[in-house]
C-alpha cells in the first residue's frame, strides 16, 4: 500500500514539475510576450503546477482501467480510453478554474478570445 502511494506521489510531483517547465518555456516564446521575458506561470512559490500533477495522476489512474473497457478490438478500447482521458482532463480544468474564480476570486486562464 505505501508502495502505491509513493509512486502516486512522484507521480503527481513529476507531473507539477515538468507541468511548470513546459508552461514556462511557453511562456516566454509566446509571440505576445515580445520582449520574451520569463514569466512564472504559476501562482505558488516555486516550480510547481498542480493542475498537470493532478491531471498526470487522473491519466496514470485512467490508463489502468484499459483492460475494464467492455470493447473486443484494442485500438477501438485505446480509442474510448483516449476519450474519457480527454474528458477527464477537460473536466479537472474546468473544476479548477471555477474553484479559482469563486472561491479566490482570482481567474489564472481565459479562453473567451478564441470564441
Amino acid at each position: 500500500m505505501f508502495y502505491k502511494f509513493i509512486i502516486i506521489a512522484f507521480i503527481f510531483s513529476t507531473g507539477c514539475i515538468s507541468g511548470w517547465i513546459l508552461e514556462l518555456f511557453y511562456r516566454r516564446f509566446k509571440l505576445t510576450n515580445k520582449e520574451h521575458i520569463w514569466v512564472n506561470p504559476g501562482f505558488l512559490t516555486g516550480p510547481y503546477l498542480p493542475l498537470y500533477g493532478f491531471g498526470l495522476t487522473l491519466l496514470y489512474l485512467l490508463a489502468g482501467l484499459e483492460d475494464y473497457i467492455p470493447v473486443q478490438e484494442t485500438y477501438m478500447r485505446r480509442g474510448v480510453l483516449f476519450l474519457v482521458m480527454s474528458v477527464a482532463m477537460t473536466l479537472i480544468e474546468l473544476i479548477a478554474g471555477e474553484i479559482f474564480i469563486i472561491r479566490m476570486n482570482l481567474k489564472l486562464w481565459d479562453y473567451s478570445q478564441m470564441r
